[in-house]
């Protein structure tokens, strides 16, 4: 779609985030940014700014942004919980969050904690 993802219909969002989520769920994989971007048929990049915090949706928009945001934190929990029980190395899995989910080597009081819970029912 050429239409900015605020400007599309709440419906539309909701089928793409929804086929996202079947397909990771059809292919035993986790859900991704990458896999809610292709669905949305827009860049990672361009995603990324909508996920910005920074980004502030002004009327019937801001439904449409939220449900990407929600989305996208489904997708973070989703790689997270992949990891965690798939038991293979947390390296790639970690990478991956410091990459796309916005998780980093922040220092000083800006860090904050990272606290799994409810990791032994995974």
């Amino acid at each position: 779609m050429d239409k900015p993802l605020e400007k599309r219909p709440l419906s539309d969002v909701q089928a793409a985030i929804a086929r996202a989520e079947e397909y990771a769920a059809a292919h035993k994989v986790p859900l991704t940014v990458e896999r809610l971007a292709a669905e949305l048929d827009i860049g990672v990049t361009a995603l990324r700014r909508y996920l910005d915090e920074g980004y502030r949706p002004q009327g019937r928009s801001r439904a449409v942004v939220e449900a990407v945001r929600a989305a996208a934190g489904q997708a973070t929990a989703s790689v997270m919980e992949y990891a965690l029980s798939r038991g293979s190395s947390a390296n790639m899995h970690m990478m991956y969050l410091r990459q796309y989910a916005g998780y980093g080597n922040e220092q000083g009081a800006a860090a904050e904690p990272i606290i799994f819970e409810g990791e032994q029912e995974i």
